[in-house]
Parts: C-alpha cells; structure tokens; sequence
C-alpha cells in the first residue's frame, strides 16, 4: 500500500480502521494506517489526502486516538499529531473540523501525559503551529493554554537534562 498513489476509497478505509480502533484497542494495524496517511500528507496528493480527510469526517476519530492510552497509545498519539498538523496546513476547514473536535485540549492533555517525551513535544508542537495558522482556532488555542503547558514542559525537560 505504501507505494501506491492514495484513493479516496482507500483514505477512507485506513479512516475506518482508525475509527473501530478508538472502539476496541490501538493495535500495530491502526499505528501503519496512521503511517500511511502522514506519508501521503507529504506527497503530490496531500490536498487530495487533506480533502478526503475532510469528506471522510476523519476528524474525531484522529483526535480521539490522542487519547489512546493501549500499549500503542504513545505512537498512536504522535503519528495522530502529525496528521492532524499536516491535514490542517493550508487548508481551514480541516483546522476547523479539528478544533471542533477537541483538537487543542487534546493534544494539551497529551503534552501533560507525556511530560518528558520530548518527541510527543515536537508532534504537538508541529500540530498546534498548524493549527494556529487557522485564525478561527486561535481563539480555542489560547482559552485551553495549550501553549503555556507545551512550554512548560519543554522547559522542565531541559532543565531536568
């Protein structure tokens, strides 16, 4: 699947396997699903991806999967990040469905769940700078303090270093 340009019926089954995975537990299929979105968010079909991300109502499910607290949960959580950022660079109404989705609380909680990763740091970081661009999300961003404990905890880890 890697190697083969996305579909819309494909992006919307790899959404699928990520929605039954919020129902039951993360496992190894739902993180390589994860993988593949991000990597097509970087290809020549990224507006396409971010598209059928929107069509597909793929928003809750993703935001949902910051939660996931199974023994995938931590890698769940960052590619989850990721896509979110990059399914909401340059296009609005993605920011938007994300927002409101929970999108900034979420991903503040997981900043507070993982205070020391400083890779989930950069995931959430990347996601929240995505979002922000959106100026409709900006005010939701600043009401959660997702900025304020994202530095926090940056600041803590390096001061700990």
């Amino acid at each position: 699947m890697s190697g083969d340009p996305p579909t819309r019926k494909v992006v919307k089954a790899l959404c699928a396997i990520i929605s039954r995975a919020e129902e039951e537990d993360f496992g190894p299929s739902a993180v390589l699903s994860l993988r593949q979105l991000y990597a097509w968010l970087w290809t020549f079909f990224a507006t396409d991806v971010q598209d059928w991300l929107q069509v597909c109502h793929a928003h809750a499910a993703l935001v949902g999967a910051l939660s996931c607290l199974g023994p995938h949960g931590r890698d769940v959580a960052c590619w989850s990040c990721h896509i979110i950022g990059r399914a909401a660079h340059s296009h609005p109404q993605n920011a938007l469905s994300f927002a409101e989705a929970g999108a900034v609380p979420s991903i503040s909680d997981l900043i507070q769940r993982f205070p020391n990763d400083s890779e989930v740091h950069l995931a959430a970081a990347t996601a929240l700078t995505y979002l922000a661009k959106c100026n409709k999300v900006q005010d939701s961003m600043f009401s959660t303090g997702a900025i304020p404990r994202l530095l926090a905890a940056v600041e803590e880890q390096m001061t700990a270093e």
